[in-house]
């Protein structure tokens, strides 16, 4: 029983190791580019995420390593996005541990949008 335990905890460690925590992000024109980049390999983003202002971005990248925000998710002023899980395929939680507003997903003047999940 005792080797049991010490195997689970010892796979548990390994997993979390592997994690790639991230910080806060304000993505937006004229660099979204390269917070693109930045986003790209995170598994956990540690605070909010934004995508603000992406007027002139045709298309976008997708995050398929994001499974979690610890805080919120805005979504303000973006075209060209029709389905959020398009972009955030494996995000299974929006904790809200840092709210805007008292909301933890806030999807604002995004007209183009019908679905928030696949």
């Amino acid at each position: 029983m005792f080797c049991r335990f010490s195997i689970l905890v010892l796979c548990l460690c390994c997993v979390e190791v592997s994690a790639k925590l991230c910080k806060s992000m304000d993505i937006r024109s004229p660099t979204h580019d390269v917070h693109f980049e930045r986003l790209k390999n995170c598994t956990k983003l540690v605070g909010y995420l934004k995508l603000v202002l992406l007027e002139d971005v045709p298309s976008y990248p997708s995050f398929p390593a994001l499974k979690e925000i610890t805080g919120y998710l805005m979504v303000f002023v973006v075209a060209n996005l029709y389905n959020l899980g398009d972009i955030f395929p494996n995000l299974m939680v929006i904790r809200g541990n840092i709210l805007f507003q008292g909301n933890s997903l806030i999807i604002h003047h995004t007209n183009q949008i019908q679905k928030v999940r696949s």
